[in-house]
């Protein structure tokens, strides 16, 4: 089964390219970009932060 595994990695996702991939929205898409993707196993990702945010 894991010979069926395809890796992926994708590189520098901007927000659009973000919400074609994850169903959440604004409040919920607590992420702004993608710096790294490897596959199932980590990503690195920036969320920028305001000083009006409530969180």
């Amino acid at each position: 089964m894991a010979d069926m595994v395809a890796a992926t990695t994708l590189e520098a996702v901007d927000i659009l390219g973000l919400m074609k991939l994850l169903p959440h929205r604004y409040p919920f898409l607590m992420i702004d970009r993608i710096v790294d993707i490897d596959g199932d196993d980590s990503a690195i990702g920036i969320k920028n932060v305001t000083i009006n945010e409530p969180h």
